[in-house]
Order: C-alpha cells, then sequence, then structure tokens
C-alpha cells in the first residue's frame, strides 16, 4: 500500500513547488484523494509513521503528515 505514501510525498512536492509553507499533507487531503476506506488510510498512516517513512503532526483542527528524508 505505498500509494499512500505516494500522495502524501505529491502533496508535500506540490506545495514546496508552489512554495507554500510548511510542506504538508492535511489528512483531509489524503484522504480526498484515494479512493480508499478512512479505516485504511489510517492503518497504513499508522504503518508508515512506525516504520519511520513519514513523520506526523498535530495541527490546530487536524493531522498532518510529511515525508521523512525529502
Amino acid at each position: 500500500m505505498n500509494k499512500v505514501y505516494k500522495i502524501v510525498s505529491d502533496i508535500c512536492s506540490e506545495k514546496r513547488n508552489k512554495n507554500i509553507s510548511p510542506c504538508a499533507a492535511l489528512y483531509s487531503e489524503v484522504l480526498s484523494r484515494t479512493s480508499l476506506g478512512h479505516e485504511a488510510v489510517q492503518n497504513e498512516l499508522n504503518r508508515l509513521v512506525k516504520e519511520g517513512r513519514i513523520r506526523w503532526h498535530n495541527t490546530l483542527n487536524s493531522l498532518s503528515f510529511e515525508t521523512v528524508g525529502e
């Protein structure tokens, strides 16, 4: 399920190219770009965080994610 990782990476790249800061993918942005259900996306994000491939952050109203090493 590298699809979720690719979505996070693509969102971060797009924001970086447009000079939008912070270049992190909001949870709602990730959900809107996938056909996977909420639970599947959440499980995949949890797995990626545990593997150290992405970092998560609390925002005012949500969560955001960024890839590690980009």
